[in-house]
């Protein structure tokens, strides 16, 4: 869609893009990796977008087990040899793993993007007032850190909660990530604090070069909509004692929305008590390997088919769907609390005529005539498609203006449907009534 503003008295009409969520700018190959493998358990891949993405998904997917085929999302937390992957009480070794990176263009203008804003493990707490008194659907915390060992800048996601290992076993303490959540008004961060604290690291059995940062930068980008409607799902569980559920398949959904190459798919965890009642936190595709006396772990678990959701709870006393444990900054809002309400959202990708950032540049629209707009009046669009293959067929105009256009009154944002024509890299819009 393209949205138009008149400005001059209605003679120009400034051109921008309405936009939803896009394909992926960048996606691997299925790679296959395995853990403590020297040689397959680090990949590398060159993204080619000439910029640093908004957005990074990294799929893993099963090749054996009772979840083959399903896929998880990876995120950026670790823990030394303390993560099961994907999901439970399977552990896999080997697993296929998928790269899908989109740079900011590809997805809708933000509605909130914080500046850079440092953080470390001594002051290990920070809260960003957004007022964005609408609510913000969905918010992503990016990461940039310099690690040791390392002669560039690495980026990587917040995650939504956090673990506590036995913190007298210097061997089992360390604790690598941010955790953050978000509510109407406000930006929670956490990072940690006790132990072997890092906010970014990579370290035994995850990296082949091994490096970590105590100081990073965060930045928080948001989005009151992605687009369109997403198909919702919102289910409550009151201090479920989760131990009772005889089958997993209590929570799982059906839909026909699962395709990460078609479907953009988004769990949070709802606080509904507590110091943090009221605040999303993200969900995740793995979790802490409950092996050690004296450890607690974390979070929501998600997987998807091509036709349904599973969700995954905690199964014990030790470990909860809320947790930030009193080693992420104990004086600062911690919580361990199962009274939540789950949000599972899932927008459909969508695919413009002309997209991406190298592809377009925003422009002026150029009415021809004074006041009034002729029926048969061509609009003079400067949207630079440089022979992108996309550009074809029809599109949507979004007109806001305070004339008549085709003796249609579009005050009130009529929608119009353009034929379009190709002369050279720019687009001719003749406008027609739906």
């Amino acid at each position: 869609r393209i949205r138009c503003l008149s400005f001059f008295k209605h003679l120009y009409l400034k051109c921008f893009p309405v936009r939803g969520i896009q394909p992926a700018d960048y996606e691997s190959d299925w790679m296959l990796m395995v853990s403590q493998n020297s040689q397959k358990s680090f990949k590398e891949v060159e993204h080619g977008l000439e910029e640093v993405p908004l957005k990074v998904k990294v799929l893993v997917k099963p090749i054996r087990g009772p979840y083959e085929g399903w896929i998880f999302e990876a995120d950026s937390s670790s823990w030394t040899l303390g993560r099961d992957s994907p999901a439970l009480d399977q552990a896999e070794q080997r697993v296929l793993v998928k790269v899908m990176t989109w740079r900011s263009s590809s997805l809708p203008v933000p509605d909130l993007q914080t500046n850079w804003i440092s953080i470390d493990t001594t002051n290990s707490f920070v809260e960003v007032q957004h007022n964005e008194s609408v609510g913000l659907n969905s918010v992503q915390l990016q990461t940039r850190c310099l690690p040791s060992n390392t002669d560039q800048i690495l980026y990587s996601d917040a995650v939504g909660a956090g673990s506590k290992p036995p913190l007298d076993n210097i061997d089992l303490s360390r604790m690598v990530g941010l955790i953050f959540a978000y509510d109407r008004n406000k930006i929670r961060v956490w990072a940690p604090e006790k132990g072997r604290a890092y906010i970014m690291g990579f370290g035994d059995g995850y990296f082949r070069y091994k490096s970590k940062s105590q100081n990073c930068e965060f930045r928080a980008t948001g989005w009151k909509s992605l687009g369109q409607e997403p198909e919702t799902f919102r289910f409550t569980l009151n201090g479920l004692n989760t131990s009772a559920i005889p089958d997993i398949s209590a929570l799982q959904l059906n839909t026909t929305q699962c395709d990460p190459l078609k479907n953009y798919i988004q769990v949070q965890v709802k606080a509904l008590d507590g110091p943090n009642g009221g605040f999303l936190f993200p969900a995740s595709g793995q979790a802490h390997r409950n092996a050690f006396s004296g450890t607690t772990y974390s979070g929501l678990l998600f997987a998807y088919s091509t036709d349904s959701i599973r969700i995954f709870v905690p199964a014990n006393d030790t470990g909860t769907m809320i947790h930030l444990p009193d080693n992420w900054d104990e004086t600062r809002y911690t919580q361990m609390s199962n009274t939540v309400e789950i949000i599972i959202n899932i927008w459909t990708i969508t695919s413009d005529q002309c997209r991406s950032s190298k592809k377009y540049t925003n422009g002026f629209l150029k009415r021809h005539g004074t006041d009034s707009c002729p029926k048969d009046a061509w609009i003079k669009c400067a949207i630079l498609c440089l022979s992108d293959p996309d550009c074809v067929g029809m599109s949507p105009c979004h007109v806001i203006d305070q004339c008549l256009l085709m003796g249609l009154n579009v005050y009130n944002n009529k929608i119009l449907t353009g034929e379009l024509g190709i002369k050279g890299d720019i687009y001719f819009r003749k406008l027609t009534c739906n």
